[in-house]
């Protein structure tokens, strides 16, 4: 890949998925932003949340 760090990886994967997902299913423009917006989000909060379980857990 092209970033060094995991972190930077995710916020790009995240960055993606957001962009394509909300284009196939909302209609329009605002729900689109709004499930975006909401989804990178999600990922990148549940991602650094999962990492500092596996962390503290480890």
């Amino acid at each position: 890949m092209i970033f060094h760090s995991h972190f930077f990886s995710m916020v790009f994967f995240a960055l993606i998925v957001s962009i394509v997902l909300p284009t196939l299913k909302e209609e329009s423009l605002k729900a689109r932003v709004r499930e975006g917006i909401v989804l990178f989000v999600t990922l990148v909060f549940g991602a650094v949340l999962a990492g500092w379980l596996m962390f503290l857990f480890r």
